[in-house]
C-alpha cells in the first residue's frame, strides 16, 4: 500500500494493520517481545518473561532499518521507507515543502 500513499490513495492511517486483532480473527496469539532462543525441533520459541511458547507455525518479525549513514547525500536526497512511520512524516512534509497536492481518492 506504500505506493498507493505516495500517489496520494490512501490515508496515513490506512496503511497501519492492528496485528493483534488480526491475530485473534485468525486464532492465533500474537506475542510482541525480543526472541532470545528456539527450539526448532520442539517447536518452541524464548521471550524473556515467559514460558517457553508452543508453535504450530511461527512468524518472527526481524524489523528493518535503512543504513542511510552509508551513502553520501543520502540524508539531505533520500527518504528510507523503513520505519513506516518515519516515512510517513517525511514523505508529508515533502509534499507540503513542495507544494505538492494532497489529493486522496476515496
Amino acid at each position: 500500500m506504500l505506493p498507493g500513499y505516495v500517489a496520494g490513495h490512501y490515508a496515513r492511517e490506512d496503511l497501519d494493520i492492528d496485528l493483534v486483532w488480526l491475530a485473534r480473527r485468525a486464532g492465533a496469539e500474537f506475542v510482541q517481545g525480543a526472541v532470545d532462543g528456539l527450539g526448532a525441533r520442539a517447536k518452541t520459541v524464548r521471550v524473556p518473561g515467559r514460558s517457553p511458547i508452543s508453535y504450530d507455525v511461527l512468524s518472527i518479525d526481524i524489523g528493518v532499518h535503512s543504513r542511510l549513514a552509508s551513502i553520501d547525500g543520502a540524508h539531505e536526497h533520500l527518504i528510507p521507507a523503513k520505519p513506516l512511520a518515519e516515512f510517513a512524516s517525511a514523505w508529508r512534509r515533502f509534499v507540503d515543502t513542495q507544494g505538492l497536492p494532497a489529493k486522496r481518492v476515496v
